[in-house]
């Protein structure tokens, strides 16, 4: 016979009865909880006749939630878990206490207003970032977007079925507060929920954990790969995963646990800001490496300066910088300066680049003698030239001394991707 189990917990907050029925229901059967993870409950067997449980809401930033556990104890209750704002208490050996809380009108008010509060809380974060993806892409379009970042890739791609998950998530919350009024205002006990919900809200919080654990890889690899991340950022992102995972950690029966996790969290961010220099070095991305003018057209005396930012996500790979070359060929001479600016986006496929890559509109001209290559003003009284090939677009800018030179060797260095 098996010492113990794992059984899925996919129970809410509205469905805190039902939930508290389910451990009693173990418990019946010789089946103490032991460990919580990833919403699975672990169970062992247990030789107790009088083991009984209670669950029971409480907020941990609350000051007065200290006497509360205080009452909680001298009534017999032994606080066991701690799952977010959730407090699981199992009955002491040798005591049958009673639930602290009994008024089913009482609990309602309660429950009501702070689920309604968490709510809102949830919800008006991820419309407003809802709301900022959208004007984001109307204003740009979709390809800024997956270029900017891996951790911005995975929230513009999950970003329906995240804002799909809150309705239903509301709705079902309101739909089991309507529900509990009604019973109350009859004198009856609220029904369950259908058997259902408990199976899909599991797999809701199994996809919620991996789906975070997936953004904090995604995070990782913008710290070490893209030069947007500085090391700044990296001390942000640092503490606040470390905050996420400390709260209130004196209180929690698994509290080793949880400060060894936030030891390894800090000790990953930490190893990515010493690391993050000689990865970036040694990554090559999918754009080839520059400058494509250094050698070229360097008079004695001269000098060549360069100031590249790249980004490399999951989708594809921006580039842009400015190659500056300057010369003086005599002492009496002023000093001249010429310059190439590249802009450069390099898809993971050639389907994604037709799906993000504009159309390019019928007015502008195409270079004579050159097929995929169009010129097109900028505004400075001068052109661009936008250069696709495949799943690449390049566009650049090149001043008057290595007009004539430069679009053969953006070619020749966009050979590198193709």
């Amino acid at each position: 016979m098996k010492d113990t189990c794992w059984k899925p917990f996919g129970f809410l907050v509205m469905d805190h009865r039902e939930a508290q029925e389910f451990l009693n229901s173990m418990a019946a059967q010789g089946w103490e909880m032991a460990d919580f993870r990833f919403g699975m409950l672990k169970f062992r067997r247990t030789e107790r006749t009088d083991l009984r449980y209670f669950i029971d809401w409480t907020d941990p930033r609350k000051g007065e939630e200290e006497d509360y556990l205080q009452l909680c104890e001298e009534a017999g209750w032994e606080l066991r878990e701690s799952l977010g704002y959730w407090n699981l208490f199992a009955s002491k050996p040798g005591t049958r206490p009673v639930p602290i809380q009994t008024d089913r009108s009482l609990e309602y008010e309660r429950y009501r207003k702070k689920v309604l509060r968490r709510m809102l809380l949830g919800a008006v974060p991820s419309l407003l970032l809802a709301l900022m993806v959208a004007v984001l892409v109307g204003i740009g379009g979709i390809a800024p977007l997956l270029l900017s970042g891996n951790l911005m890739v995975l929230f513009v791609l999950a970003s329906p079925l995240l804002l799909l998950a809150g309705v239903v998530y509301v709705g079902y919350s309101l739909s089991r507060l309507l529900a509990w009024k009604r019973a109350l205002d009859v004198g009856a006990e609220p029904s369950s929920p259908a058997p259902g919900w408990r199976q899909f809200w599991f797999g809701c919080r199994v996809l919620g954990r991996l789906y975070s654990s997936v953004l904090f890889v995604a995070l990782l690899a913008d710290m070490l790969l893209n030069d947007a991340f500085s090391g700044v950022h990296m001390v942000v992102f640092g503490f606040a995963i470390l905050y996420n995972l400390t709260q209130d950690m004196e209180r929690r029966p698994n509290a080793t646990r949880h400060w060894g996790s936030a030891c390894l969290v800090i000790a990953v961010v930490v190893l990515c800001f010493f690391a993050r220099g000689p990865v970036r070095d040694a990554f090559l991305g999918r754009v080839p490496q520059w400058p494509i003018l250094e050698n070229a057209w360097l008079d004695p005396g001269g000098s060549f300066t360069i100031s590249p930012e790249r980004r490399d996500t999951l989708l594809g790979s921006s580039a842009h910088w400015v190659e500056r070359i300057s010369s003086q060929p005599d002492p009496d001479s002023s000093i001249s300066e010429d310059m190439l600016r590249m802009e450069v986006q390099v898809w993971a496929t050639s389907g994604l680049a037709e799906r993000a890559l504009e159309e390019i509109p019928a007015e502008m001209e195409p270079l004579a003698g050159y097929e995929g290559i169009w010129v097109l003003p900028n505004g400075y009284g001068s052109v661009d030239y936008l250069v696709r090939r495949g799943r690449v677009q390049a566009r650049f800018f090149a001043s008057e001394g290595v007009a004539e030179e430069a679009l053969p060797a953006v070619l020749e260095w966009l050979k590198g991707v193709e």
